[in-house]
């Protein structure tokens, strides 16, 4: 698509397609939530994959008219420059829920991970404590607390 020659119609379908795809990826980041608190990783792997191609179609194409649109809205119609303007907001709503979103997912990412890794310490340190009574020997034999004393 050549920027100069954009028409208000040019530009309103892709601020639509670009507020839609926005829209799917406040709704995958929404399931993804619901993946990381069920602990479903396998499918949250799958979505994190789908934001992905929509972060990448978001992000392609360097000509894009939302760049040109400060630069050419004074020359087009009133009615088109304010549909634009409302469209441009619209998206910008969902990206600002999007990052809040996205920041909470982090952070319970981050709480699970911190949660995980405490656990591990823990069995490690069982373990570690397990072997030491288990591999002490004494004569030959193993010997360990005698509970019937």
């Amino acid at each position: 698509m050549n920027s100069a020659a954009l028409t208000i119609d040019d530009y309103l379908t892709a601020f639509r397609a670009r507020r839609e795809v926005c829209r799917a990826l406040l709704e995958l980041s929404r399931e993804q939530q619901q993946l990381i608190d069920a602990d479903d990783y396998d499918e949250l792997v799958t979505v994190l994959q789908m934001k992905q191609n929509l972060v990448d179609e978001l992000l392609g194409g360097v000509d894009a008219p939302w760049k040109m649109w400060k630069q050419q809205r004074a020359g087009l119609p009133v009615a088109g420059q304010h549909a634009g303007d409302v469209l441009l907001a619209e998206t910008e709503s969902l990206l600002l829920a999007l990052l809040d979103e996205e920041q909470i997912g982090v952070s319970r990412l981050m709480t699970r991970r911190d949660v995980t890794e405490r656990e591990l310490t823990q069995i490690t340190s069982a373990q570690q404590i397990q072997s030491a009574y288990h591999s002490t020997t004494v004569s030959g034999s193993q010997w360990g607390l005698d509970v019937n004393l």
